[in-house]
């Protein structure tokens, strides 16, 4: 479905941003950081915390367990989660961080899924080339019937959903996949709505 009222402001929206391409794109990045009022946080973590893998991802996820009730400890202080499209792996950090702090007790138990680093027919353009976090822990990572890692495959949904139930309920799941939209920013939304039909349909299952 489409609001008309929304399509007529993408439309403005694109036009002025089809303007930007006339600024210098370094001394606009400088601009940017500049007028940014949060730029300075992950300086700060970095400073007096040292987390792993710090970056936006990280920060944005810690922000979310630290504020919504989202861990369920109560039974018998045991967690499963799950992480989709999930490299390099800063949710799986900052969730760690977040237990360590608040939860040291509680047994985690956790597995991931991204595009395999690996499989030679994936695009660099399409995947996070930092594997550090998934080279220590690659047998927690679920690549798929074909290795690619590839959700919108639904091969690899069902081999996915399927090794993950086999060992029972599951109390988290995240999601934070994209796709590279340079070449159509302006269609941002329409560019990555099926993988996130897929995120959601693999988290639900």
């Amino acid at each position: 479905f489409e609001i008309p009222e929304l399509q007529h402001m993408k439309q403005e929206l694109n036009v002025v941003n089809s303007e930007l391409s006339q600024f210098n794109l370094e001394e606009w990045t400088q601009h940017t950081k500049k007028r940014d009022i949060s730029g300075n946080v992950i300086n700060q973590l970095r400073k007096k915390i040292q987390p792993e893998l710090l970056t936006q991802a990280w920060c944005k996820f810690y922000e979310i367990v630290s504020t919504f009730p989202i861990i369920n400890v109560s039974e018998n202080k045991r967690l499963r989660s799950v992480h989709l499209c999930e490299a390099p792996g800063a949710f799986i950090c900052a969730l760690n961080h977040y237990l360590v702090l608040h939860h040291p007790n509680i047994k985690w138990k956790w597995l991931g899924n991204t595009l395999n680093t690996d499989y030679e027919g994936n695009s660099l353009t399409q995947m996070i080339s930092d594997d550090r976090l998934i080279c220590y822990t690659r047998e927690q990572w679920l690549f798929g019937k074909d290795l690619t890692g590839d959700i919108q495959a639904y091969y690899n949904y069902c081999d996915i959903v399927g090794k993950v139930i086999l060992d029972g309920k599951v109390q988290l799941v995240t999601s934070d996949g994209s796709i590279n939209c340079m070449s159509n920013p302006g269609e941002q939304e329409i560019m990555v709505e099926f993988l996130h039909y897929c995120e959601t349909l693999t988290a639900l299952s």
